[in-house]
């Protein structure tokens, strides 16, 4: 399939999705301020983590820092300066640190939380420059890389908790790249699938995991990839295993289940969604945050049930 076709098809289905998509209304709560008296930009939250209890860390892009916000409060609990910029953020649960890409170091900050609402660094990990999405799993680190402006081809790296690779997943088995600029990810609740944004092909993918070799050439089980957003990037998982991925330029928030089939829309315009880059789920009172774009906010939605039914109205090619 040429470029042409390839985007005409990408263009089709989306189409077909938004006139049959299904908008949810949810009840606004307080936003959270998450620029600080330092801070020289206004925000761009390109990665948040939900932190229990009532915190979660973001990384504000232009701003060089990494921020600690009570959810409860809605305030501002401690600011982490760096040299450079960061990226992702994810909780790893095994071990209570939370990991941050920082993508022109090509390193992993790793931070602990204190109780008196400090966040300090336990240590680094040196990986690859590019380094964008994160995620933790029990046995690895997951990571992808990719910035099509610097050339450098999009991939995801399995690697242990001192940075070895463990395998990395580039190519189909024709030898195209699978991935053109995969900024976010995330990982099923049973650990078996990954989910993928990719804004550079405007997709969402679905990868099978589970049993996958330690292979440096690691051949990926595509499940599914979904053409039906504009510009894919913040993705996040709730309770009961709802994939949510914010669509950059349209605005809104799409909500897949597990199955990468449409269920609900969140619209961001009658939700003050503006330009979304990243989201996270607090499973414990059914939260979400939603971080964006040169905005000094987080906004905060309460959902009430998320076991919601699938009607046949998400489209792939």
């Amino acid at each position: 399939m040429n470029e042409l076709q390839y985007n005409h098809v990408i263009s089709e289905n989306r189409q077909m999705a938004e006139d049959d998509r299904r908008y949810l209304k949810l009840k606004s709560q307080p936003e959270i301020l998450v620029k600080a008296k330092k801070d020289t930009y206004p925000c761009d939250i390109t990665g948040s983590s939900y932190v229990p209890y009532d915190n979660l860390v973001v990384a504000d892009y232009p701003n060089k820092s990494i921020k600690l916000l009570n959810t409860t409060y809605c305030n501002i609990k401690s600011v982490y300066m760096l040299e450079h910029e960061p990226w992702g953020v994810a909780y790893n649960s095994e071990n209570g640190e939370v990991g941050v890409t920082v993508p022109r170091e090509g390193k992993i900050y790793c931070f602990r939380l204190k109780i008196t609402g400090e966040i300090v660094l336990s240590r680094t990990i040196k990986v690859k420059t590019q380094c964008r999405g994160i995620a933790f799993s029990k046995e690895c680190i997951i990571l992808t890389y990719g910035h099509y402006k610097l050339n450098i081809p999009g991939k995801i790296e399995f690697i242990d908790m001192h940075g070895e690779v463990l395998r990395s997943i580039k190519k189909s088995e024709t030898g195209d790249h699978l991935f053109g600029y995969p900024s976010h990810v995330a990982l099923s609740l049973d650990n078996t699938k990954l989910y993928v944004s990719d804004f550079r092909k405007a997709t969402v993918s679905a990868i099978n995991i589970d049993g996958m070799e330690a292979n440096e050439q690691s051949k990926a089980f595509i499940l599914k990839c979904v053409h039906i957003l504009q510009d894919p990037r913040g993705i996040t998982i709730d309770g009961a295993g709802n994939v949510y991925v914010c669509d950059y330029y349209h605005g809104d928030v799409s909500i897949f289940n597990d199955k990468l089939e449409l269920v609900h829309t969140i619209d961001g315009h009658g939700h003050g969604i503006v330009y979304p880059r990243t989201i996270d789920f607090d499973h414990r009172h059914n939260k979400l945050f939603v971080g964006m774009f040169y905005n000094n906010f987080i906004k905060i939605f309460e959902l009430g049930s998320t076991k919601w039914e699938y009607d046949n109205k998400a489209f792939i090619c």
